[in-house]
């Protein structure tokens, strides 16, 4: 999808949430991810380079067996940005698959805070009750 001046203050926002969970429940700072929530704050039309990639996701056992696993991924690049969702059950062998976007690049503008709020509380899902996992990757990713 692509940054729009409609879409911008919703990313912000759908940011600083994030960054608020891992700075007060992690204690970790992201300079990356506060550089992107100036850029979405900012009325200055600035390039995003390289790009700056998100992976929350959680294996958990149940008592019966089952291995659930779930991860959201958000992609921010010069393009726009994408997020992701899969989730998976293996039960005894048999697996049971969702693997879709949930902002892909041709979404209506006016759909996108629901789907970041829908997001965002996956999100939270995975990091507060399945004890989930951070991880980020810096491909050469700044704003100029």
């Amino acid at each position: 999808m692509n940054y729009s001046n409609k879409t911008n203050p919703t990313l912000k926002l759908f940011c600083e949430e994030i960054s608020k969970y891992l700075f007060n429940e992690k204690h970790i700072i992201l300079n990356d991810l506060k550089k992107l929530i100036s850029h979405f704050s900012s009325s200055i039309d600035r390039n995003i380079k390289g790009t700056l990639e998100f992976k929350i996701h959680s294996k958990t056992t149940a008592e019966n067996g089952t291995v659930t696993t779930l991860s959201e991924t958000l992609t921010f690049s010069p393009k726009g940005y994408l997020i992701k969702s899969f989730s998976q059950e293996d039960h005894f062998g048999e697996y049971y698959t969702n693997n879709e976007y949930r902002i892909g690049e041709d979404e209506i503008e006016e759909h996108i805070p629901d789907y970041l709020q829908n997001a965002l509380k996956s999100i939270m899902i995975i990091l507060k009750e399945e004890n989930g996992f951070f991880e980020f990757n810096n491909n050469k990713f700044d704003i100029k």
